[in-house]
């Protein structure tokens, strides 16, 4: 595939409009979405119906179709993914896959808050039940 290759994780309306955008920088678009027809689906140049957390499978695709850019929007746990295939198939990332899962991580972040003394809501965290 001569194009650039884009692995969109997520097929939300805004997933549609990053799309779009993506393709008029060039790119071809694969969305990974688990639903059978996502809003972003009908933008998209393929779809496949697969768990955006799934880090295996996704980078398993990004690995088959040469992605340039595995790339998540407003679904702070794909994000998670992205940064774990990019970081794995050695393409730019924003940060680590170990930040990522860090700052997805809403206990994680309330407890360095309140250490740093950053204001925030008081919390109380439940563990495993």
């Amino acid at each position: 595939m001569d194009e650039k290759v884009a692995v969109v994780l997520g097929g939300t309306s805004p997933h549609a409009e990053l799309i779009c955008r993506l393709q008029k920088r060039g790119y071809y678009t694969i969305l990974i979405d688990y639903l059978d027809n996502p809003p972003a689906k009908a933008v998209a140049n393929l779809h496949v119906q697969e768990s955006t957390m799934d880090m295996e499978m996704v980078y398993q695709v990004a690995k088959q179709y040469n992605a340039d850019i595995v790339i998540s929007a407003c679904v702070d746990q794909a994000n998670i993914t992205a940064c774990y295939a990019d970081e794995k198939l050695g393409l730019p990332h924003p940060y680590s896959y170990e930040l990522a899962s860090k700052i997805t991580n809403k206990g994680y972040m309330k407890q360095v808050m309140f250490e740093h003394g950053i204001p925030t809501s008081r919390y109380i965290y439940l563990g495993n039940l």
